[in-house]
């Protein structure tokens, strides 16, 4: 009998939509063709399992955490070489691991149990009204988060930095200009195409929920 899934949020449902498109092609039909071995995505990144889970951003006593029920230790200990390589060194490494199985069920469990709670505690964190947000805005930002990271510091950070300061101050009209904006940053890169669709899909997404949020209701 396969791994039951704990009841999620309906709220998320948008969010992991969103983030289970570009990360994973949608779902295990192309997880299990082209990501069921571990990647490096682009030239900058680590190498990267499950789902969009970079062993570049993270701690070895994380990785062994979030994976501890999902992994054997032989393969967690493997994997363990790869904890926060990125660019080149990741690259070099990356022939000694990919031939390593993640299976579908793992990734999901992962993403599901220990991903979506990290990264609605990176959200909070990021925007104070965040939970106050309709679930298709919120998905934009986690979607995004999940992908950068919240960090606001340096010239490529600017976006992230207005958002914060807009997500403050109410207002919300000005996301989906800005995450639009981030385009600039991966224009003529490797990976860039992908990632500027992605920010259309987030700006999208965040317009969606300002929409409904600006509906009125016609309940009786």
């Amino acid at each position: 009998m396969g791994r039951m899934q704990p009841a999620l949020d309906p709220a998320l449902q948008p969010a992991i939509d969103l983030i289970l498109e570009f990360e994973v092609g949608g779902g295990e039909s192309y997880y299990n063709r082209h990501l069921i071995h571990p990647t490096q995505p682009t030239p900058s990144s680590g190498i990267t399992i499950g789902i969009g889970y970079d062993l570049g951003q993270t701690t070895r006593v994380e990785f062994l955490d979030d994976w501890r029920d999902q992994l054997p230790d032989r393969d967690r200990l493997r994997l363990c070489a790869a904890i926060g390589l990125t660019h080149h060194r990741a690259a070099a490494l990356l022939p000694a691991l990919d031939n390593m199985t993640i299976p579908w069920n793992k990734a999901l469990a992962v993403f599901h149990d220990k991903t979506l709670v990290t990264l609605g505690a990176v959200g909070r964190q990021f925007a104070f009204s965040f939970d106050t947000l309709p679930p298709d805005c919120r998905a934009a930002l986690l979607s995004l988060l999940y992908n950068r990271g919240a960090s606001t510091r340096g010239e490529s950070r600017l976006e992230m930095r207005e958002m914060q300061t807009a997500l403050k101050d109410g207002l919300l009209d000005h996301i989906p200009v800005l995450i639009r904006s981030m385009k600039r940053l991966w224009i003529g890169k490797p990976g860039g195409p992908g990632l500027i669709r992605r920010r259309e899909a987030e700006a999208v997404a965040f317009e969606k929920g300002l929409g409904a949020l600006k509906a009125p209701d016609l309940r009786a």
